[in-house]
C-alpha cells in the first residue's frame, strides 16, 4: 500500500501543478459539460476542474455534457460537437471506428470521467498498453499520469510507472533474483558479478544499533549500491568506471544483454528495472519545484524490508532541495508495528511529524523517541515543533483522502464550436 499511497500524492500533486493552459491537437476528442450559459451565444465549458469559454453556433443544454472533436488549432481552436446520439459508447466507438471491446468501453469511461482529450491514434496507443496488465483502475491512473506529464504512451514508460505503482517489494525481487541466478546453468561474467554484488548488499545494508550516524551511512552504501541516482551521477560525471561496475542498475542491464540467461531470471530482471526506471519517471523538476522518490532494501537487526523515501520542495540553486523548505515522507514495513507512514514537513528549518501506524500502542512505543529527536534536529539548527500519531481507521481514511485531493486552477481559453 505505501508505494501506491505514493504513487497517487505524486499523481495528484502533477495534476495540482499542471498549470499550463489548455492545448488541444486536431481530431482530440474529449467530453466536457455546459456550466453556463452568457448573453451573445457564449457558454462556459468544464474540463474537469479547467474551464474555457465557447462561441456557440450550435444550441447547447445548461449542464450538459457533450463530446467535442477538435477540428482546427490555427489561429484559434475550433470544435465539433459530435452526435448527440453516440453519447452511447457503443456509438461513439462506432464512429471512431475503433474496436467495441471491454477494454475500449472503460476506456472512453475513463475519458469521459476525466475529460482526457486524445486522438483516436492515442486511444488505439492506450488500448493496447492497458491489455498489458490485468488491473484496469491502476493502469487508467498510470495512463493519466502519462497524459499530465505529456509522455508518450509506449509500452517501457507504461510498465515502469506501473511498476511503481504495484505493491512489490523490492526486497523480496532481490531475494529472487538471486535464487535464479543460482540455478542458472551457464553462469556468464555479468551473472558471476551481479552474485556478487547482490552478495555484499545484503551484507552490508543491516543496522544493529541504534545510531542515527549508522543509519545515515546505511542508507547512503544502499542508494550507491542500487544505484537509485545512476544516470544523475554519470551526467554529471560524479562516478568513474569502478563505481559504475559496483551498482544494481548497471549491473542489471549488462545482465539483460546476455542471450544465455534463463526466462525467469530474465523476466525478473526487467521488472526490477521498469521499477526502477518508473522512480525515475515519477520523480520531476518543474517550476522550481522538485520531487524525488526512491527506495533502497534495508535489514534492521534482522527484519529485511524496503525504505521508500518521497522528497519535495523547492529547489536551491546548487539543484538540490531547500534543507529550510522541503517535505520527506517514509514509508517502512516493521518487523513489530508493521506498516509505518513518517511524513516530516520542514517550514523554515520548523519540523512537523505525522506518524501513521495502526498499532494503538504507536504513541506510547514513540514517547522515548521524542526527547532524542527534538535533541538531535536542535543539533543541526532545527527545530521540532510536534510529533501527531494518527491510527484508528478513521484516521487512516482521512489519511488516504490527504493523498487522493485534487485541486486545479483556473485557465480560460476562447474558441468557435
Amino acid at each position: 500500500m505505501r508505494l501506491q499511497a505514493s504513487f497517487q500524492s505524486l499523481l495528484e500533486k502533477s495534476i495540482l501543478k499542471n498549470k499550463t493552459p489548455l492545448q488541444f491537437s486536431v481530431n482530440q476528442i474529449f467530453h466536457g459539460k455546459v456550466s453556463k450559459l452568457f448573453p451573445g451565444s457564449f457558454a462556459e465549458i468544464k474540463l474537469g476542474e479547467q474551464k474555457m469559454i465557447a462561441k456557440l453556433e450550435v444550441p447547447l443544454v445548461n449542464g450538459k455534457g457533450y463530446w467535442f472533436q477538435v477540428i482546427s488549432n490555427d489561429s484559434e481552436v475550433k470544435l465539433r460537437m459530435l452526435p448527440t446520439n453516440l453519447e452511447n459508447n457503443n456509438g461513439l466507438l462506432q464512429y471512431m471506428n475503433i474496436p467495441n471491446t471491454k477494454t475500449n468501453k472503460a476506456l472512453l469511461r475513463f475519458l469521459q470521467e476525466h475529460n482526457i482529450p486524445l486522438s483516436k491514434n492515442d486511444i488505439a496507443q492506450i488500448s493496447h498498453l492497458l491489455t498489458l496488465s490485468k488491473d484496469m483502475e491502476k493502469s487508467l491512473q498510470v495512463v493519466r499520469m502519462m497524459h499530465t506529464h505529456n509522455m508518450a504512451f509506449n509500452e517501457k514508460i507504461f510498465l515502469s510507472l506501473l511498476s511503481v505503482n504495484k505493491d512489490i517489494s523490492l526486497t523480496n525481487l532481490l531475494a529472487s533474483l538471486q535464487d535464479a541466478l543460482l540455478v542458472e546453468r551457464n553462469k556468464t561474467d555479468s551473472s558471476h558479478k551481479l552474485l556478487t554484488h547482490l552478495e555484499v548488499m545484503r551484507t552490508n545494508n543491516v543496522l544493529s544499533g541504534n545510531s542515527n550516524l549508522e543509519l545515515a551511512q546505511m542508507l547512503k552504501i544502499a542508494q550507491n549500491q542500487t544505484g537509485a541516482f545512476y544516470e544523475a551521477n554519470v551526467l554529471h560525471n560524479e562516478l568513474n568506471k569502478e563505481s559504475i561496475q559496483h551498482s544494481l542498475k548497471p549491473l542489471l542491464v549488462q545482465l539483460l544483454q546476455d542471450d544465455s540467461i534463463s526466462m525467469k531470471t530474465r523476466e525478473i530482471v526487467e521488472q526490477m528495472l521498469y521499477r526502477m526506471n518508473g522512480m525515475q519517471i515519477v520523480s520531476n523538476d518543474s517550476n522550481g519545484f522538485q520531487q524525488l522518490m526512491y527506495e533502497v532494501p534495508i535489514n534492521l537487526a534482522g527484519h529485511k524490508t524496503d525504505l521508500t523515501m518521497q522528497w519535495s520542495g523547492k529547489k536551491t540553486k546548487d539543484g538540490t532541495i531547500s534543507a529550510d523548505f522541503c517535505r520527506i515522507i517514509f514509508y517502512l514495513d516493521l518487523q513489530y508495528v508493521h506498516e509505518t507512514i513518517v511524513d516530516m514537513q520542514v517550514q523554515n528549518r520548523i519540523v512537523t511529524v505525522n506518524i501513521f501506524n495502526e498499532n494503538e500502542h504507536i504513541k506510547a512505543l514513540a514517547q522515548p523517541f521524542i526527547e532524542p529527536l527534538q535533541t538531535g534536529l536542535k543539533a543541526i539548527g532545527y527545530q521540532l515543533a510536534t510529533v501527531h500519531f494518527s491510527g484508528s481507521q478513521i484516521n487512516n481514511s482521512k489519511k488516504e483522502k490527504k493523498f487522493m485531493s485534487v485541486h486545479q486552477p483556473y485557465s480560460g481559453v476562447d474558441i468557435r464550436i
